[in-house]
């Protein structure tokens, strides 16, 4: 296989942090493991800050795009 077995890419922009996992069957069955593991921390990281550990999926918050194919 050419390339990455596995790529995970953040970006934020006001005050939304998005995350992006890429990965090849290879590497992992679901990408949600790596997802739901990084919402998990991210959660426990919040809790110990004293923040809520409420999370907005980005839906809520702007529209998804239509998949087009």
């Amino acid at each position: 296989m050419t390339g990455s077995g596995l790529n995970i890419t953040v970006w934020s922009y006001v005050d939304q942090l998005a995350i992006s996992v890429l990965t090849d069957d290879l590497t992992l069955d679901d990408p949600h493991e790596a997802t739901d593991a990084m919402i998990d921390a991210l959660i426990e990281i919040r809790t110990a800050a004293g923040l809520s550990g409420e999370l907005t999926p980005v839906g809520d918050i702007l529209p998804l795009a239509a998949a087009t194919g």
